[in-house]
């Protein structure tokens, strides 16, 4: 309202409250395109609004959020438009990043694109794309790495469903749900604070998908994340790359196999885990379709332009320098073989061209001079066959060829007695030495012949010169030969179908070196040498068998072990060990009985001319005037020295009291009152409800007369009721 007498405007509390109201918001006419500023008390959170959609959040915790859907071709949700107007050193975008102390296990992104491709069906999408017009500039580059940065780190890998995946629990029970790949099934994660999921695999992985049908709220549930370590539910912190922004997108986690320094198997579910733990409260909670996992291969272009990728494809391998004396240094094949590709040191002092033929290439137009040394590769096709006497093979070829005996080695194409065989390639004549097998088709009947690659047939002999008997070869038998160019026949040097295994004598030395060795049997028709063992001093070895074992060996028959300490009460056992007990062993003995003095003590209940009573769920006797309470007991057989005979009490009021004790000792066989003493006015300061201990043995004479199977009788008497008997604890030292 106005006040004209003092030129003043005056507001109601109402219109106050709807000014504030309105000073927090700017908006249009309509209220659907408008900026808000804490839109909930003290939230401090700036919000941008255009037709009714949050465009754009900013806050402390939130940084700045920008929010876009595309409703036409063409649309970008962020434009910049700037003309460097012939300026030097004009950025349209400048990121100032400043990494802190981080450490091993942390990765951070720079700029992280999160492609989320679910409902692609085809086309292409490119995280970074660079276009250019034509012009005068020297170059244009769509990445450029400075010192120290490498330009390019790939992890090649495909998403698989995880084995292990477990909500809010240890495990090892999993949630189907979470692991099997399908938007038709879903599972509600994340409701609480300190809420965490398991994605687990067989295997090390390095990036986990997750599918989410319902996200978190802004600003998303801060997560934390953990490797497991060897061990139960034992995780250590790391920090990967978080492409859903806190689980409000669907997309990936990523980290370097390397942040993973320790990375175990958790013994709770088998699996090598990742732990995520929501640590910040939000609206609600996330329902996440699935999660899958990936293990990557790393390919690189370092810093110092080292790289290392899966293949190459190019026309031309090149010198850095064309310049006398610059060589590619060197070139690394997987196999040794390049097939169509020149790889030449021109500029070598002898020109060492390494390469195929093609008909037209420089080999054969070279002049000599130019040519050097010329070596032409075979193909792996060429060195398996065998054929080209032009090409040389490589050296890690060579061994594989080797191995594959292709050359020396065919089946049987022969009959009965008359053996043949084609290897690859065939040969032209028999020589001395030439080793061949073959695996033989049928069984022989008697002396046997071989023909190798159409050539003429030579006799198959064994021991020299001696021809093959019956069933010396079986039929499937593998069957090597040697030819003796000499006798121009092929004697057979692997076993013989009949005979056992070695055949022949055993040469005496070959079995038995020392006095003491023994032949011991390891198979059908087969024997080893058992070497005598010497044992050390005191020590005794006996020829013997294991649990599990089937040949005998040497087993010492004691150790240096030392033998148990044996507690009291031990139950008998039949024992485990493979070792015997030396005559002399002693075991070690507890302290106390059967092993030593030791402290023992006896409890023993009150008795009364009345009823047991209780008192706070404590049984007892309440002595009064007329009342005497007493303890009788055997003195144990054990018996030593005396400690201390306490009368325990619970009272029922605080005071200083006096009692009246008694006291009575016979062996048997003697008077009940053989040995009795009485003490008066004893006294003693209670406190209510408090366990009480009176040791009384210092005010008998006699209680040093006191000795092992004796009987004794204590009697306590009061006319105060406020004494309580609860029991008598009699200590003593024992043999």
């Amino acid at each position: 309202m106005d006040d004209e007498d003092h030129n003043a405007i005056y507001y109601t509390e109402t219109e106050i409250d709807a000014l504030l109201a309105a000073l927090s918001t700017l908006a249009d006419a309509d209220g659907d395109t408008k900026i808000t500023v804490e839109e909930s008390a003290d939230e401090d959170i700036i919000r941008f609004y255009a037709f009714g959609t949050a465009m754009m959040v900013i806050g402390k915790r939130e940084g700045v959020d920008i929010f876009f859907t595309a409703d036409a071709n063409g649309e970008h949700a962020m434009e910049l438009h700037v003309d460097a107007a012939a300026m030097g050193d004009v950025k349209a975008l400048d990121i100032a990043y400043i990494t802190g102390a981080i450490a091993a296990g942390d990765d951070e992104a720079i700029v992280l694109a999160n492609i989320v491709q679910f409902a692609a069906n085809g086309g292409q999408v490119f995280g970074v794309e660079v276009l250019s017009t034509d012009g005068g500039a020297d170059a244009i580059y769509a990445v450029k790495a400075g010192a120290v940065v490498g330009p390019i780190l790939q992890e090649s890998g495909v998403f698989a469903n995880p084995t292990t995946g477990t909500n809010d629990t240890p495990g090892p029970a999993d949630v189907a749900a979470m692991i099997d790949g399908s938007t038709g099934t879903n599972t509600t994660i994340f409701v609480a604070d300190n809420d965490y999921i398991l994605i687990g695999a067989a295997a090390p992985f390095t990036e986990i998908e997750f599918r989410i049908e319902t996200p978190a709220a802004n600003p998303g549930i801060k997560p934390t994340y953990g490797y497991s370590t060897a061990g139960a539910h034992q995780f250590t912190p790391f920090s990967p790359v978080d492409g859903t922004n806190g689980f409000r997108d669907s997309g990936i986690i990523a980290w370097d196999a390397a942040d993973l320094t320790s990375h175990g198997i958790n013994t709770d579910t088998g699996t090598y885990d990742i732990k995520i733990t929501r640590t910040h409260a939000v609206a609600g909670s996330v329902s996440l379709f699935y999660a899958k996992t990936a293990a990557t291969v790393v390919f690189y272009w370092d810093k110092d332009g080292n790289v290392s990728v899966l293949s190459v494809i190019t026309d031309t391998i090149s010198e850095k320098t064309a310049a006398a004396g610059v060589t590619i240094d060197s070139v690394l094949l997987k196999d040794g073989l390049v097939d169509g590709i020149d790889v030449a040191a021109r500029d070598h002092p002898e020109n060492h061209n390494t390469r195929h033929t093609d008909g037209s290439d420089d080999i054969q137009t070279a002049t000599t001079a130019q040519k050097g040394v010329v070596s032409e590769l075979a193909t792996a096709a060429e060195a398996n066959a065998g054929t080209d006497s032009a090409r040389v093979v490589t050296p890690s070829v060579l061994p594989v060829l080797f191995q594959n005996t292709k050359y020396s080695y065919a089946a049987d194409t022969g009959s009965a007695d008359n053996y043949a065989m084609a290897p690859t390639p065939a040969i032209g004549a028999y020589a001395a030495g030439q080793v061949f097998y073959f695996r033989a088709a049928n069984a022989n009947t008697g002396a046997s012949t071989l023909a190798v690659s159409g050539l003429a047939t030579r006799p198959i002999v064994k021991n020299g010169t001696a021809a093959l008997s019956a069933n010396d070869i079986k039929a499937g038998q593998t069957v090597g030969v040697i030819y003796d160019a000499t006798s121009t026949n092929f004697e057979m040097f692997t076993q013989l179908g009949n005979a056992a295994a070695g055949g022949g004598d055993v040469a005496s030395d070959a079995i038995w070196d020392a006095a003491g060795d023994l032949v011991v049997a390891d198979g059908a028709d087969s024997a080893v040498k058992l070497p005598i063992s010497a044992p050390a001093a005191t020590f005794l070895n006996v020829l013997g068998l294991l649990n599990g074992e089937t040949t005998p060996t040497y087993q010492a028959l004691f150790d240096a072990t030392n033998p148990v300490t044996q507690a009291h009460s031990d139950a008998a056992a039949t024992g485990s060990s493979t070792k015997a007990a030396r005559r002399d062993h002693k075991h070690g003995m507890p302290a106390g009985g059967g092993g030593g003095a030791a402290t023992r003590e006896i409890w023993v209940p009150p008795y009364a001319t009345i009823t047991l009573g209780r008192y706070l769920d404590w049984p007892m006797i309440k002595l009064a005037t007329g009342i005497t309470g007493a303890f009788a007991l055997k003195v144990p057989p054990d018996f030593v020295s005396l400690n201390s005979i306490d009368i325990v009490l619970m009272p029922n009021a605080s005071e200083t009291v006096q009692a009246d004790f008694f006291m009575a000792i016979s062996a048997a066989g003697e008077a009940g009152n053989a040995d009795t003493e009485t003490q008066a006015n004893k006294t003693k300061a209670i406190t209510i409800f408090v366990i009480t201990e009176w040791e009384i043995s210092g005010y008998f004479t006699g209680a040093g007369d006191i000795a092992a199977n004796d009987y004794l009788s204590i009697g306590v008497s009061s006319d105060i009721d406020h004494l309580q008997l609860v029991g008598l604890r009699f200590s003593y030292e024992n043999a």
